[in-house]
């Protein structure tokens, strides 16, 4: 098993993207903070929804642009890491010479960046949709409160009542992401989660991809000492297909059971032939790590201590 394969790390990439849309929440709270919600009508109000939407969806278009360039880099990264597994190649230069996307693997490429700009578009769609509202209650208090309390024709509003409406218009662009038990994710926060889970996802599928289109049905998990559930899978062999001879879990059901290539996960594997021509101290390891693993998985618990097993 080679030693000299780089492990995928796209933190230089992802930031560049994550940095992004960091900028456009601050242009967000800066605009609202310039915004005056002294006497609101809904003209200005619908041209402050506007120019809000519009920064969304310009991050939003750079997302896509970042993806189209990304997901197809990172699955050429995963063919390389084949290649180099396998020992097809003598080094990572002419592995990267030599890589190129197979049909299965061009289908993925198109798949994944059609779900990660999805997922980016929905985002910032619902965060377009959360602003909407809060604007239109903001419009309208505004209107209650120059009703009530008009003084010789001049609108005015206290000022700690501007202030709350205010924070509420930058509170409804802060959230990003409000899941259904009540977590709050900031929107950098989410698109970070989505690229290094995608980017992954599309680095080991290609792998997985180009390691069965040479007819090599296995791997053996990375190892990175792992603190949480991960850590009872490293080391471990898997198949790539179910049909492959052999007492191995396979790679979908270590992913199914949500302990390993989860959310920001790191980990990879390495693919191979014939696990039998391992060294022993690593198939050791592997059998080890196999029974380890399988008590974890029986705990039905995502994040299961050792003293669950």
């Amino acid at each position: 098993m080679r030693r000299d394969i780089p492990e995928p790390n796209y933190d230089y990439d992802i930031n560049i993207l994550v940095d992004s849309y960091k900028k456009a929440i601050l242009d967000l709270k800066q605009y609202i903070e310039r915004t005056d919600v002294t006497n609101l009508s809904r003209a200005q109000a619908r041209v402050v929804l506007s120019n809000v939407v519009d920064r969304l969806n310009e991050v939003t278009e750079e997302g896509y642009k970042w993806v189209e360039e990304h997901i197809p880099k990172v699955a050429t990264e995963g063919v390389v890491a084949s290649l180099m597994s396998l020992g097809v190649v003598d080094s990572l230069q002419e592995a990267k010479n030599i890589a190129k996307l197979n049909n299965l693997n061009k289908t993925l490429v198109e798949t994944m960046i059609a779900d990660t700009q999805e997922d980016l578009l929905q985002v910032t769609q619902k965060m377009s949709k959360r602003f909407k509202v809060a604007m239109r209650q903001a419009t309208a208090e505004s209107f209650r409160e120059n009703y009530a309390k008009n003084i010789n024709g001049v609108p005015t509003i206290r000022t700690d009542i501007k202030r709350r409406l205010k924070d509420d218009l930058v509170s409804s662009v802060e959230k990003g992401v409000i899941y259904a038990d009540g977590r709050k994710v900031s929107l950098h926060d989410y698109v970070d989660a989505v690229v290094r889970t995608k980017s992954m996802d599309a680095f080991n599928e290609a792998h997985t991809n180009e390691s069965v289109s040479r007819e090599a049905y296995y791997a053996i998990i990375s190892s990175h000492g792992a603190k949480d559930a991960c850590s009872f899978h490293e080391g471990r062999i898997v198949k790539l297909i179910e049909s492959a001879p052999g007492d191995y879990t396979t790679l979908s059901e270590l992913q199914g059971s949500g302990q390993i290539f989860h959310i920001r996960c790191k980990h990879s594997f390495s693919s191979m032939r014939d696990p039998d021509l391992l060294p022993e101290s690593i198939k050791s390891k592997a059998e080890s790590q196999a029974e380890l693993g399988s008590k974890a998985i029986a705990t039905g618990k995502r994040n299961p201590k050792d003293t669950d097993l």
